[in-house]
């Protein structure tokens, strides 16, 4: 089995939140300071984990846009004499991209 690192960022979360709080409980560190920290770590945590999702998406589109692009400079390398093409490639998107 793979770990993700969507996986590995929430492994690691949890497991400094709870040092943090032992660290906190060992050490008598006043409850806002540690609620600073908390906020602190979940902040972070969220804005990670936003880039790992933006990332994932974003790379399925360019394997799209990727494969349309492709198909594109098949299309005008094969006939020279071609001057307009139009692509309407990404089904999964409902986009259309259109080259004039």
């Amino acid at each position: 089995m793979e770990i993700t690192k969507k996986d590995a960022l929430d492994k690691a979360y949890h497991i400094l939140s709870n040092e943090i709080r032992e660290y906190a409980s060992i050490h008598s560190i006043p409850e806002k300071e540690l609620k600073h920290l908390i906020d602190s770590v979940i902040e972070a945590y969220v804005e990670k984990k936003a880039v790992f999702y933006m990332e994932e998406r974003l790379c399925k589109f360019q394997s799209r846009l990727n494969g349309s692009l492709n198909f594109t400079l098949r299309v005008l390398g094969s006939n020279s004499s071609q001057k307009d093409c139009s692509i309407a490639y990404t089904k999964h998107l409902k986009q259309l991209i259109t080259n004039d």
